[in-house]
């Protein structure tokens, strides 16, 4: 006598695409994984994609503030972009203006053009445009700290 469960027919296999989804998560997570720093000498906040904007130079070595909002969105192969983040200068003696007017020189490096009459690479403010794309790059001293906000939107 057979007992009934080992009678019934075998539940038909999975679909090749479900098979392979374990597979697909294990490389996504091991592409993600690595070194806080890119190969650029660039910052590398974790969970933003910031390769897709080279020509925005975040230093290498500012860390993102957990408590502030970050994004970075670059669609249609680059076409529409948007990056909101804010960082924090590892250097305690940095001044704004000084840090300011490193990014300034790195901004001109990378392309973008002041967008203010008046320029002042020193500037605690700065406003600069590339293409149909405007960058907003403000610094303050936060807690002893250099903080910069980056903000990158359509030009208006």
């Amino acid at each position: 006598m057979t007992h009934p469960v080992c009678s019934q027919a075998r539940p038909a296999p999975l679909p090749r695409w479900l098979r392979a989804a374990p597979i697909a998560a294990v490389l996504l997570l091991a592409a993600c994984a690595g070194d806080e720093r890119s190969d650029y000498g660039r910052a590398r906040v974790s969970g933003l994609r910031l390769e897709r904007f080279p020509d925005v130079p975040i230093p290498a070595g500012w860390r993102p503030l957990p408590e502030e909002e970050a994004l970075a969105i670059a669609i249609a192969g680059g076409a529409a972009r948007r990056l909101l983040l804010t960082v924090q200068a590892p250097q305690p003696d940095l001044q704004p203006p000084e840090a300011m007017r490193a990014i300034a020189a790195r901004l001109v490096d990378a392309g973008w053009q002041p967008a203010d009459e008046r320029h002042d690479p020193a500037r605690l403010r700065q406003r600069w445009r590339k293409g149909q794309e405007e960058l907003l790059v403000e610094a303050e001293r936060r807690g002893g700290a250099v903080i910069v906000r980056w903000r990158l939107l359509p030009a208006s």
